[in-house]
């Protein structure tokens, strides 16, 4: 298996992913200190979505230092397992509550977008900014 941290520097780069079995929306904090959303992209079996995310991030200089997963789905689990294995960097997990919610209210608050089709476009993206956000407030409070 080829991880990230192959010829790359770690740094505190973050992968935040919000696991669908439709979509899969991530996220990075190139700081550890705020959440941006990346992309999303379709879920088409753990093995193609590996590969997937794989060719995104194989192109980057910098590798996450790891990657947090919304803890939503059931297999969400097991994903998050494939990812550490495939990847070779650690993964947790952050509950992901009310996620959606949030990132369709900041959708159409925020950036006044109102396009239903819009906003399903940038939903799964945006729920992945609010899990990783939620994760670094709370390692923040950990502190």
């Amino acid at each position: 298996m080829r991880g990230f941290t192959e010829g790359k520097r770690i740094t505190e780069m973050i992968l935040g992913i919000d696991f669908g079995l439709k979509r899969i929306g991530l996220a990075v904090s190139d700081n550890g200190i705020l959440a941006r959303p990346l992309m999303t992209i379709e879920y088409k079996g753990t093995s193609k979505t590996l590969d997937r995310l794989h060719n995104i991030f194989g192109s980057m200089h910098e590798t996450p230092q790891y990657i947090v997963i919304g803890s939503g789905f059931e297999q969400a689990k097991s994903f998050g397992e494939a990812v550490e294995n495939y990847f070779k960097v650690p993964v947790f997990f952050q509950d992901e509550n009310h996620s959606s919610l949030e990132a369709e209210e900041y959708i159409r608050q925020t950036l006044n977008q109102h396009n239903p089709k819009k906003v399903k476009e940038l939903l799964d993206a945006v729920a992945a900014t609010v899990i990783l956000q939620s994760y670094i407030e709370a390692r923040k409070g950990g502190k």
